[in-house]
């Protein structure tokens, strides 16, 4: 993928209409400040509201049970700072960025680490690496849990992106990830990748892709 972007259509759940997207191959500096001008009020607002109801700062708070709700509602990435991770992830050897822009807007994000220091959990005879997935979010408003959903497909645009950088590294679509609660039904159902339960290590359930269902994926 040596151009700087990528054809891709969306559909606008609002009209039914299939919309010309663009998928650029890296994240620049003025995407993630309309991410923090426009997702980050509304996602902010989602979890004040939670903290709130979950009395926030007293002796009542419950993290846990403020956590499984923020995940029902699709917000359990609503502290992310995606302006220090454009400034670490940007300018680091290892790290692959992409963002999709349609109507004007960033619809998703996503950072990518191609430096093979991940190993395939799948093929355990031999040290093969994966590209594994460190970030990617969608826009708020497309998310039907927060708003009337307007856009959909913006997941399923990243992993394909993701299977073809793979592919580019000499990794043969390999890609895994540790998914937030939130979304392990679309890395396990829809993505249909092969879970490998919870990790001790950042209580994060572990997915990875084979080859064999990259390829499939793609076709």
């Amino acid at each position: 993928m040596s151009e700087d972007t990528s054809p891709w259509l969306l559909k606008n759940l609002h009209t039914g209409e299939f919309e010309e997207a663009q998928l650029h191959h890296k994240v620049l500096e003025q995407h993630v400040n309309d991410v923090e001008k426009s997702w980050k009020p509304i996602l902010q607002e989602q979890l004040s509201k939670l903290k709130e109801k979950h009395q926030y700062g007293t002796e009542k708070y419950d993290h846990e049970k403020l956590f499984a709700e923020a995940g029902e509602l699709m917000i359990q990435d609503a502290n992310w700072d995606w302006k220090k991770k454009y400034k670490h992830l940007s300018f680091t050897i290892g790290y692959s960025g992409c963002s999709i822009i349609c109507g004007g807007e960033i619809q998703g994000l996503g950072y990518f680490d191609v430096s093979e220091k991940y190993s395939s959990r799948i093929i355990t005879e031999k040290p093969t690496g994966i590209v594994y997935i460190k970030f990617i979010s969608s826009a708020p408003w497309n998310r039907k849990e927060i708003s009337n959903q307007k856009y959909g497909g913006i997941g399923i645009a990243l992993i394909t992106h993701a299977i073809k950088i793979s592919i580019d590294e000499g990794m043969d679509g390999r890609i895994g990830l540790h998914s937030l609660p939130q979304a392990e039904g679309f890395y396990k159902i829809t993505c249909n990748m092969k879970d490998f339960g919870i990790d001790d290590n950042n209580k994060m359930r572990y997915f990875e892709m084979s080859q064999e269902r990259a390829t499939e994926w793609l076709s």
